[in-house]
């Protein structure tokens, strides 16, 4: 029996260059907080949220 072995390959989904692209979706007891910071190659997205009590949050573009 023979194994072959595929090699991953590296897709860029997003740079992360910019925050204008998203848009923030809240419900009126959450809040969220986007930004830019450093990440392992190039800007990483960082999310900070807060529920205060049931609801939801999500970003699109």
């Amino acid at each position: 029996m023979t194994l072959a072995y595929a090699h991953a390959q590296t897709r860029l989904l997003n740079n992360f260059d910019s925050l204008n692209t998203w848009k923030k979706v809240v419900s009126e007891s959450a809040t969220m907080k986007l930004s830019l910071v450093p990440g392992v190659f190039g800007k990483a997205f960082r999310i900070d949220y807060e529920f205060k009590g049931a609801g939801y949050s999500w970003i699109v573009k």
